[in-house]
């Protein structure tokens, strides 16, 4: 599907899940080189920036969180840049970028501040939204960490244990879009100056600066979880181990009855007290006194 907004001489044309006779239309109306458009014909995993003649090629991807299915999910955008039209293509929805191609449609007034001079503006302006947008995605994540940090000291690790996991998957995914932004942006500055001129280099720069925020922001909440994730296994562990340790001492301290009543259970003819007076009693003082006796030495050990 094909979207297109003319402004101030400026073309932003947006192109979801493109198929092949879109890409064929966008080639012949902007004189898109050849390898731009193979590219586009179909999502990739690597982010880059090319210069072809006076066309800049971008690839980006970016962790959205996908509501219907509870997970966040790296998606694709490309952009191609001319003097005066910027054409991006994602394979699937991208719900800020949607958001920001509505308001231009719908607000004359963000529309003239947004089609300025050229379209490397136009650009600045929807990196910058993506990548504060994916400053919000931190923040959700954040709030989940928080919540998740009471909980396992409220003594829910076993419940926590899954939800951490869950994070932890989240947070690499985050990091697989983000981490590989940098360097690209860098050269994007190398390329954007040949295009658009010095003065459209502060504008790079700023977005660089966003994407180096948002690096330490995940940095930060990377190691966040790592750390929960690793006390909550302590702790679990700890408490693993308490039931275990209870365990073992309920066996040694029953040990005593299951010895006398093997003993005096065997079917012989001359096993002491059996068949005495009283005998029952006696047998079950024996198994009494042997079992307090070793729960006073477990107590004493201090293993109690």
């Amino acid at each position: 599907m094909i979207s297109t907004i003319e402004k101030n001489g400026i073309t932003w044309v947006n192109v979801k899940s493109p198929l092949k006779e879109d890409i064929e239309h966008l080639k012949e109306k902007f004189s898109i080189h050849e390898l731009i458009s193979e590219e586009l014909s179909k999502p990739t995993f690597h982010p880059k920036v090319d210069l072809y003649n006076n066309h800049l090629y971008l690839i980006l991807h970016f962790s959205i969180f996908n509501e219907s299915k509870g997970v966040n999910k790296n998606l694709e955008i490309d952009f191609v840049l001319g003097n005066n039209f910027i054409i991006t293509v994602n394979y699937e929805a991208i719900k800020p970028l949607e958001d920001f191609a509505e308001k231009c449609r719908t607000d004359l007034e963000f529309q003239e501040k947004i089609f300025f001079r050229h379209s490397g503006f136009l650009l600045f302006n929807i990196l910058r939204l993506l990548y504060q947008f994916s400053i919000k995605e931190l923040d959700m994540i954040q709030k989940r960490i928080d919540g998740v940090e009471e909980e396992i000291f409220a003594g829910k690790e076993e419940k926590m244990l899954k939800i951490l996991s869950l994070l932890r998957r989240d947070i690499l995914e985050f990091g697989r879009a983000i981490v590989t932004h940098e360097s690209v942006l860098s050269s994007l500055e190398k390329s954007g100056v040949i295009i658009f001129g010095g003065e459209f280099s502060p504008y790079l720069r700023e977005v660089t600066s966003e994407c180096f925020k948002i690096k330490n922001l995940f940095a930060n909440n990377k190691d966040t979880i790592e750390s929960l994730y690793d006390t909550n296994d302590s702790l679990l562990s700890a408490k693993i181990n308490e039931v275990m340790k209870v365990l073992t001492i309920m066996a040694f301290v029953t040990f005593p009855l299951m010895l006398f009543s093997s003993v005096f259970g065997m079917n012989t003819e001359n096993t002491p007290i059996t068949g005495s007076r009283n005998d029952f009693w006696i047998i079950v003082g024996i198994m009494i006194a042997g079992a307090t006796g070793m729960f006073y030495f477990f107590k004493r050990k201090k293993w109690l």
